[in-house]
């Protein structure tokens, strides 16, 4: 097979379970949907993780040094050679904007794809479990409004669940109760008129996916991993480092 043409740049780190499962999830969707077997097969991937300060489940201490620290990811990711961005963090993406003005290469938004997934079902009324800084910057709400489908947040109660469950992922615990936690919340989403729950932190498919409810899950890791994936494989974007 031919080796894709275009390399890969991840803005990572945040967290770094989650970058690590997302680049895992692209070398499988590579092997099963594009037959990559040799090295040669596989797409160049360059992940920068970053360390990033100031940031935290609840919210954001400085955004002025947020967006400097991003912008500053992105730009070593296009210096590297990336020829594709993908950023496996929903939240950091209130910064995207910032982020897109700052390099020629292209940058997958997440919400994006997942809207575009949850539209591509059918569903009109869609749950979010996602960081508190997610909601409130309407990441989500923004997405999905230009497929005219309505996003339903969890109570406070549960929201403070769902922080619980992000930050036992970040901290390397993934076991029954953050598992059982988030069931809850589905579950109550569910109540709440959600015909589907996107789970919309890239921490949480590390605690939960599919098998575990019959509620679908849309979930934001596995959707940019099967786009980043495809447009590896697609035709090479051409751009100029000066």
């Amino acid at each position: 097979m031919q080796n894709p043409p275009q390399t890969i740049g991840i803005l990572g780190g945040m967290g770094p379970n989650a970058s690590a499962e997302f680049l895992r999830r692209i070398l499988r969707i590579s092997n099963k949907r594009f037959g990559a077997v040799q090295d040669d097969h596989f797409p160049r991937i360059v992940l920068n993780s970053i360390n990033l300060r100031d940031f935290t489940v609840d919210g954001t201490a400085d955004l002025a040094s947020i967006t400097l620290q991003l912008v500053d990811g992105i730009r070593f990711l296009e210096q590297a050679g990336a020829r594709l961005i993908a950023i496996p963090c929903n939240t950091a993406h209130f910064c995207y904007d910032a982020m897109a003005a700052a390099t020629d290469v292209p940058i997958l938004h997440i919400a994006n794809v997942a809207a575009c997934a949850a539209a591509a079902a059918g569903i009109l009324r869609v749950g979010l479990c996602s960081t508190p800084t997610t909601i409130r910057t309407r990441l989500y709400s923004n997405a999905c409004a230009e497929f005219d489908i309505d996003v339903i947040a969890p109570s406070p109660e549960n929201q403070e669940k769902v922080n619980a469950v992000i930050e036992s992922v970040m901290a390397g615990r993934n076991d029954e109760e953050e598992l059982l936690s988030l069931k809850s919340v589905i579950l109550s989403l569910r109540t709440q008129g959600a015909e589907g729950v996107i789970l919309g932190c890239t921490e949480l498919p590390l605690a939960i996916n599919q098998k575990w409810t019959d509620v679908p899950l849309f979930d934001s890791l596995e959707l940019l991993a099967e786009e980043t994936t495809r447009k590896a494989y697609a035709k090479p974007f051409s751009v100029q480092i000066g």
